[in-house]
């Protein structure tokens, strides 16, 4: 996944499609996918290593096919 930096209401973010990272007053990470939470983070590492995650979970298996 390529991450872009992007300012939203004074922020930085980080961006990549329907994702986005977001820096928290106590320190955390907010993982956003169109609006809805998918969860927080202690650093934006693991934010993106879950999106990454949640992209191979949709990810159709050969097996199934």
């Amino acid at each position: 996944m390529n991450w872009t930096t992007k300012t939203l209401n004074k922020r930085e973010v980080l961006v990549s499609g329907d994702f986005t990272i977001i820096s928290c007053k106590n320190g955390r990470q907010q993982l956003r996918e169109s609006g809805k939470m998918r969860g927080i983070f202690t650093d934006a590492d693991a934010a993106q290593a879950h999106a990454a995650f949640l992209i191979d979970q949709r990810k159709p298996s050969p097996l199934t096919q």
